[in-house]
């Protein structure tokens, strides 16, 4: 409980700032949570940036400190931080976010931990991007972006375009091969480029772009045959040039595309996300996996009893990878998503999926469905997966909700089907039969009233059933203030 103290002095010297600039926004909530057979339902924990509640019956205090910058001007900086405090089985303080930025016109440089999700896909309701999802914890980073669409003034801006180039820095991560040394520290690179054709007065408009992200370190400690300068390591991670036949670190991305049009009632954006890893892709061999989604947004909101906000639709499949026997073959094999031959826990952050949270770990599955001989840290990345989200007003109630339902086949290396290895080679599974193809729902319902004098209260309810999570039931109780 004595870390919960930590937010008393930065919300007292942010009282402070509130009488000075009306741009800062102050919240405190509190939280009483109980959940069953001592897990965390997946809803209640997915995609909420790494702020999660204990298991069983707990409390949490959450502090959110947020200045923002005024965009209609050439300069301007800003800062955001976010911790929480959970008590229960134990104790536990979280930074969620801290971070500052400032901006020069459409430039934006940001530094810190952040709340950020990368990848063409709807923003609040969405199962979650393939590269970072806002699943886990933000990694440390320096960020330089346009982080907004800048419609470039040539040709009645019909062109629009936004970026980011980052650099994190993750700590200690784990690796198992060479020495395998336990004080290994990790890096992260991040960069994006997307553009949007439509002038802003058009009803349609399409979108497209890429982000490619890559986790990284001091390989010389690892490979003895490693012979690149710290620089030129960089630019290997940077570009994805090959070095001795395979990319420096643990990369991978996303290839994404939009058409949008807005009626006078409602606007559709339609959105796909095409995964890379170890290279498929670039044959179309594992075209068949991605993220397909649609988003409805009411843009008349009304003001009687009941009105609805936005719909979300989505269809996920991972199950292809280009590792079937009927795919194209590669010379890279199955792409194994988010598990890597170096890095043991692959593409996580403090043991949680920096990507889409329906590709399960080894921490999350019941204990039946990992088997003996396991060494993936992701122990199902083939997963099909419908999900649907919705917002809406009724009553004075704000209302979101969430419902999930997946197949999940497990990895090609715990199923039961031979695949494609390196050089497309046919392989059978080394921990065959280990994990048993089964059926998983989820669903999540959240209602938010506000109150007089910047009071909210709210719950939120959460259920898991299947054979790939343990069953659960989860409630939170929660009340908040605002202070500005």
């Amino acid at each position: 409980m004595k870390k919960l103290l930590v937010l008393l002095p930065l919300l007292s010297f942010v009282f402070l700032a509130k009488a000075q600039d009306q741009n800062v926004h102050i919240s405190l909530e509190a939280q009483g949570i109980v959940t069953t057979n001592n897990v965390v339902p997946f809803w209640l924990r997915a995609n909420q940036f790494g702020s999660v509640p204990l298991s069983g019956g707990s409390g949490s205090l959450i502090g959110k400190i947020r200045k923002d910058y005024d965009t209609t001007k050439t300069f301007g900086w800003g800062f955001s931080f976010e911790g929480r405090g959970n008590a229960g089985k134990d104790s536990r303080f979280s930074l969620i976010e801290g971070s500052i930025k400032a901006h020069a016109s459409i430039f934006e440089l940001k530094a810190g931990r952040s709340k950020d999700i990368i990848g063409l896909a709807d923003s609040t309701l969405s199962s979650g991007s393939f590269s970072v999802s806002g699943n886990a914890l933000g990694i440390p980073k320096v960020s330089l972006s346009i982080p907004e669409y800048y419609s470039i003034p040539v040709l009645g801006k019909l062109f629009a375009v936004k970026a980011s180039l980052a650099n994190g820095y993750l700590g200690d991560v784990k690796v198992r091969v060479g020495e395998r040394p336990k004080d290994f520290k990790g890096y992260y690179l991040e960069n994006t480029l997307y553009f949007k054709i439509g002038k802003p007065s058009w009803r349609f408009k399409v979108q497209g772009g890429y982000n490619h992200e890559a986790l990284w370190g001091d390989e010389k400690r690892v490979f003895n045959k490693f012979q690149l300068s710290s620089a030129e390591a960089y630019w290997y991670v940077l570009t994805g040039k090959l070095y001795q036949g395979s990319k420096v670190g643990n990369h991978l991305g996303s290839l994404d595309f939009g058409a949008e049009y807005r009626f006078d009632a409602f606007t559709v954006l339609l959105y796909r996300q095409n995964f890379y890893d170890i290279g498929a892709l670039r044959s179309l061999a594992n075209i068949n996996d991605g993220l397909n989604g649609v988003s409805i947004v009411n843009n008349r909101p009304g003001a009687g009893d009941f009105y609805w906000k936005k719909f979300v639709f989505e269809y996920l499949y991972t199950a292809n990878q280009a590792g079937m026997v009927s795919s194209k073959k590669t010379k890279s094999g199955a792409e194994n998503y988010y598990n890597n031959y170096e890095y043991e826990e692959g593409w996580s952050y403090n043991e949680m999926a920096l990507g889409n949270p329906f590709i399960t770990t080894v921490n999350d599955v019941r204990k039946s469905q990992i088997g003996n001989n396991n060494k993936q840290f992701f122990v199902n990345n083939r997963v099909l997966a419908l999900h649907t989200g919705v917002q809406f007003y009724a009553f004075n109630w704000f209302y979101t909700g969430k419902f999930s339902y997946s197949q999940n086949m497990g990895t090609f290396d715990n199923g039961t089907e031979p695949y494609r290895s390196v050089g497309g080679k046919i392989r059978n599974p080394s921990n065959y039969g280990a994990f048993t193809k089964v059926n998983q729902y989820s669903v999540f319902l959240e209602g938010i009233r506000p109150l007089k004098n910047g009071y909210t209260v709210g719950y939120d309810l959460a259920y898991d059933h299947g054979g790939l999570l343990y069953n659960s039931l989860g409630v939170i109780l929660k009340v908040s203030k605002s202070f500005m």
